[in-house]
């Protein structure tokens, strides 16, 4: 596991999780932090650079990348950020989960 993966399990207070249990929860965040960048990323790009992206897409991802690079240059921005804000709501979802199984085995 690498160390972003390790400091996400440390911010998220869930170090005990079992190996498998982290890389099926790092799997489920990785594809929804993608949904949502990819979604902000549209927001950005006109109808024009949405469909230069797709067919770059469609061809070759490195040369889609630069271009997303190219043409937002704030992307590190919207990633961190976006991360951010996951990690955040997770956090929350998290404390309120364990409030309830407290409340339930109270």
């Amino acid at each position: 596991m690498n160390q972003n993966a390790q400091n996400l399990f440390e911010r998220l207070n869930l170090t005990g999780l079992k190996p498998e249990q982290k890389e099926t929860m790092l799997k489920q965040f990785a594809e929804i932090l993608t949904h949502r960048i990819s979604f902000k990323i549209f927001e950005v790009l006109t109808p024009e650079q949405q469909k230069e992206f797709d067919t770059l897409q469609e061809k070759d991802q490195t040369k889609a990348d630069q271009y997303l690079a190219k043409t937002i240059p704030n992307l590190d921005e919207i990633a961190k950020t976006e991360t951010e804000k996951l990690i955040t709501e997770m956090q929350t979802q998290i404390e309120q989960a364990k409030a309830e199984l407290t409340k339930t085995n109270a």
